[in-house]
């Protein structure tokens, strides 16, 4: 008999947690698991080559975004559609139900476990400095009544232990894969840089994240960039991302001079198109489990810069196959993409090794092999 498997998440909007959902749901083995992925907010689906699998996607749109001619944003609940949504999940209590981000997990798990459901799993993707001591008894609580708790790094299982008081065997660590299809080359890099008023001569490094600067760090990058343009005054810089951040961004990249030096992208599912014209990928946050976009980087055999935050240090050996710096040390940074801009050999030699490190470890294949194991024995089967 098939497992049922339904994967709540928010939305399926860019972003490392919606793609880690999507890559789920299409590479599991059909022949074993019934998937559907259950979201709250209306959205299209992404144009992810690894959409291509992707079983049906259901909409109980309880809540969403409400945004005022002031541009203050509010979140809005529909009352009858989170009664629908809290009915789906009592009636798929004998189901294997999956719970992605806050506040996801908050809501999912306190109402499964309301509804009798044993087969509740929920994920712990990030270190989550900024939570209060509310938050840290909603994790214990979560954490009572999930059959299992899956950790995308060994840091954030440490952290999840600390501020949840887990028990160990409802812990799993299972690193997030990189599915190639996630990260295929499907345009020309000249016509793309043409595109993106790029030189097609120049260097360029690039940060690819949520602009989201409490977090990710885009303003330290934007911070080593006249250094770097002191000693190579044709290169150029790309913000890939969308965010709240973007106007405060725009503003410190022009109050610098750096008009024309730093472009920002916007939002764009072409990964793979993007990260293959980047000479240096940055990856300067604050604090991070392990992001998506490093192992999808190292998987092209891109040359990466990451701060040492968070659990950054399981997937870089710092000289071998990335480098590591200090977090919020833009000085260290532009040094660091200068001394990449001026050595194609060892930009080649990092991406080398980041490559094998991802074959190794970070495979699709085999965290999807993982997370069956962990549906199949969460299911009783």
């Amino acid at each position: 008999m098939k497992t049922n498997v339904i994967l709540f998440v928010s939305d399926l909007r860019i972003g490392g947690t919606e793609k880690n959902v999507t890559a789920i749901a299409g590479s599991l083995d059909r022949s074993r698991f019934n998937v559907t992925v259950c979201c709250h907010n209306r959205t299209a689906l992404p144009r992810f080559p690894a959409c291509e699998n992707m079983p049906p996607v259901l909409v109980i749109p309880w809540k969403h975004r409400a945004i005022f001619r002031n541009g203050k944003a509010i979140t809005l609940v529909n009352p009858f559609r989170f009664i629908q949504w809290c009915i789906f999940i009592a009636r798929h209590r004998r189901d294997v139900l999956h719970f992605f981000g806050f506040p996801l997990i908050y809501l999912g798990a306190i109402v499964g476990g309301i509804a009798g459901c044993r087969r509740i799993i929920t994920t712990v993707q990030d270190r989550d400095v900024w939570k209060r001591p509310v938050h840290h008894m909603l994790d214990r609580c979560v954490y009572r009544i999930a059959s299992r708790i899956i950790c995308d790094s060994i840091g954030s299982r440490h952290f999840a232990v600390r501020a949840g008081r887990i028990p160990e065997d409802k812990l799993v660590t299972i690193y997030d894969g990189v599915d190639p299809r996630a990260v295929a080359v499907t345009r020309d890099s000249a016509v793309l840089k043409a595109e993106l008023h790029l030189d097609g001569r120049a260097p360029i490094a690039g940060v690819i994240a949520r602009l989201d600067v409490k977090k990710k760090g885009q303003d330290i990058f934007i911070d080593s960039i006249p250094d770097i343009l002191r000693a190579y005054p044709e290169a150029r810089f790309l913000i890939v991302g969308y965010g709240e951040d973007e106007t405060l961004l725009r503003t410190m990249a022009d109050d610098r001079g750096l008009t024309g030096k730093v472009i920002f992208a916007g939002a764009r599912t072409d990964l793979g198109n993007v990260l293959s014209i980047l000479d240096v990928v940055v990856i300067p946050s604050r604090w991070e489990s392990i992001p998506k976009v490093l192992v999808e980087a190292m998987a092209m055999g891109k040359a990466v810069i990451a701060a040492d935050a968070g659990d950054m240090a399981e997937v870089i050996c710092d000289g071998e196959n990335g480098i590591l710096i200090p977090s919020g040390n833009s000085a260290i940074l532009s040094e660091k993409v200068k001394l990449l801009f001026s050595s194609p050999e060892k930009r080649t030699a990092l991406g080398e090794e980041a490559r094998k490190t991802v074959k190794r470890s970070f495979s699709i294949e085999k965290g999807i092999r993982e997370l069956e194991t962990v549906y199949e024995r969460c299911s009783g089967g």
